[in-house]
Parts: structure tokens; sequence; C-alpha cells
């Protein structure tokens, strides 16, 4: 159950590095140096080395591009529930914290990645 937790976390956070349709290293830094230095769970969640951040990011990048590139309704149908499942144990703040982070890594933040923040507080109900 832990694992699984984890792994919907790093979903929430690894889909910001996707969010502008391109992969900076700047974002993955960001991601792997965050996920590996805070709490992202009220559950007691192990946190993340930066190499097991590394080797997650890389055996997942393929399929969350795939989703990324295909329909938006199938996107959403994909990410929302995921959202759901983290909204009961992670902490909110410290995720959109860290998606703002990823956003700001290659020094710009692009209009979808302003609809993604959108997407995801109004899942959370933190608008």
């Amino acid at each position: 159950m832990i694992q699984s937790e984890m792994n919907d976390i790093l979903m929430v956070l690894a889909v910001g590095v996707f969010a502008d349709k391109k992969i900076h290293s700047s974002e993955i830094e960001v991601f792997i140096r965050s996920v590996s230095r805070i709490r992202l769970s009220e559950y007691d969640v192990p946190k993340v080395s930066e190499a097991k951040a590394l080797t997650w990011f890389e055996m997942n990048k393929d399929d969350i591009r795939e989703r990324f590139n295909g329909p938006r309704s199938e996107f959403d149908a994909w990410l929302i529930p995921i959202l759901k499942r983290v909204e009961d144990h992670a902490d909110k703040e410290a995720l959109l914290h860290l998606l703002n982070m990823i956003f700001l890594a290659d020094r710009e933040v692009h209009n979808s990645e302003r609809a993604m923040m959108v997407l995801i507080k109004r899942v959370w109900n933190l608008e």
C-alpha cells in the first residue's frame, strides 16, 4: 500500500515535468532533489533517494509522455483518479510548492503548466 501511495505522489510530480510538453533537465533535477528531501505523505512513507527517484522517473517517463500525447479526455480520466487518491494522504501544499518549483525550473511558466495547476487545485478543492 505504501509503495502505491508513493507511486501516485511521484506521478503527480512527474506530470509537472511534462506539463509544458518538453522535458528540461532542470525540471528533472528539481523533481529528483525535491522528492528525496521532503516528507510527501502524512503516512509513514520513507523518503525516496535521488537514485531511486531518477530510476522511477526513467521507468515511467514513456508512459507519462504517451498520456500527454493522447486525447485530453483520456489524460484526465487517468490523472484525476490519481489526484483523488493522493488527496487523502499527501501534503498537498508541499506538492503544489514542488510543482511550482518544477514549473519554474526552466525559468518560464507556460500556459499548459498554469492549466495543470488549475486542474489539480480544482480536484483538491483548493480554489
